[in-house]
C-alpha cells in the first residue's frame, strides 16, 4: 500500500511549515483542519494588560523573572505586544515555540529535551528567590501540568489566556476527501478527538501522534496510534512519517 496520502488536521494557522516538510518527503498532503484559532473571550484585553506588566519600556513594568510559553501560538500573539522583556527570561517549551521567539527578537534561554508540559517542568530551575513571578500566556484551556509544577517549585505563576481554540466543522466534500488518505496526523488531543468524531470508522488506517498526551487520547478512542513522534516536535513528526512511508 502507498501510505503517502496524508491527513493533516491543524489549525489552518499553523500549517504552512509542516505541509512543505511533507511535501518535501514525497507524500501528497491532504489539509483537513479541525480547529480554528481564535481570540479569548475578552479580545486579549487581559494579555495585552499582562505584557505591558512585563515589559520593560513600560510604567507598570513588573518583575517576571520568566516568560514560559508553551505554544507557538501563545508566543506569537504574546510577544508582539513585548518591546523589550523587563529582565525576564524565557522558556519555550519546544523548537517550534523558540523559533517563533526567535523571530520576533527575543532570545531563548530554556528549551527543555523533552517538548510537553513535564518535560518544561523537569528542566525550569528551582525558584531561590521568595515571591519571584513567572507569567505563564496560554490557550484558554489547557492542562494544568506547568503552572502547578512551577508552583511547586516555588514560583508564582500569573497565567493569563493569549487565545482560544474551537472546533471547526469540515464540510461533506472535505470530510470524503480526508477518508481517502492512508495516514493521518495528529499534533494535540484536540484535534484527536475532533478527528474520530468527524470521521468516526473512517479514520485513516495508520495515525502517527506528535507526543504522548495525543497518543493516549487516541488510546481512550480506541484508535491504535502507529508511531509517535520523537522528540515531541514537527521535526520528530516528520521522521516518523518518512519511516512509515513503504
Amino acid at each position: 500500500m502507498n501510505n503517502n496520502r496524508v491527513l493533516v488536521t491543524r489549525a489552518s494557522e499553523q500549517v504552512g511549515d509542516l505541509v512543505e516538510r511533507l511535501t518535501a518527503i514525497g507524500c501528497e498532503v491532504i489539509e483537513f483542519p479541525l480547529i480554528e484559532i481564535v481570540e479569548p473571550i475578552d479580545h486579549g484585553s487581559a494579555l495585552r494588560k499582562a505584557m505591558v506588566a512585563a515589559d520593560a519600556t513600560s510604567e507598570e513594568s513588573t518583575s517576571y523573572a520568566w516568560i514560559v510559553l508553551t505554544s507557538p501560538n501563545a508566543a506569537d500573539r504574546s510577544l508582539r505586544h513585548l518591546h523589550k522583556a523587563a529582565g525576564a527570561q524565557i522558556a519555550a517549551i519546544g523548537p517550534g515555540t523558540a523559533n517563533v521567539c526567535l523571530s520576533l527578537g527575543f532570545s531563548v534561554s530554556l528549551i527543555p529535551d523533552r517538548s510537553i508540559g513535564e518535560g518544561l517542568v523537569e528542566a525550569f530551575p528551582d525558584c531561590d528567590v521568595p515571591g519571584a513571578r513567572v507569567l505563564l500566556p496560554r490557550a484558554e484551556t489547557a492542562r494544568d501540568v506547568v503552572p502547578e509544577g512551577l508552583a511547586a517549585k516555588g514560583w508564582i505563576v500569573d497565567t493569563v489566556t493569549a487565545y482560544r481554540t474551537q472546533p471547526r466543522k469540515p464540510t461533506a466534500t472535505e470530510c470524503e476527501r480526508a477518508a481517502t488518505a492512508t495516514m493521518a496526523l495528529a499534533t494535540s488531543s484536540s484535534t484527536a478527538r475532533l478527528l474520530v468524531a468527524v470521521l468516526g470508522g473512517r479514520v485513516p488506517p495508520i495515525v502517527v501522534s506528535i507526543g504522548p498526551q495525543t497518543t493516549a487520547t487516541f488510546e481512550e478512542l480506541g484508535v491504535h496510534v502507529d508511531a509517535t513522534a520523537e522528540p515531541h516536535t514537527i521535526d520528530g513528526l516528520v521522521q516518523q512519517v518518512a519511516r512509515l512511508m513503504v
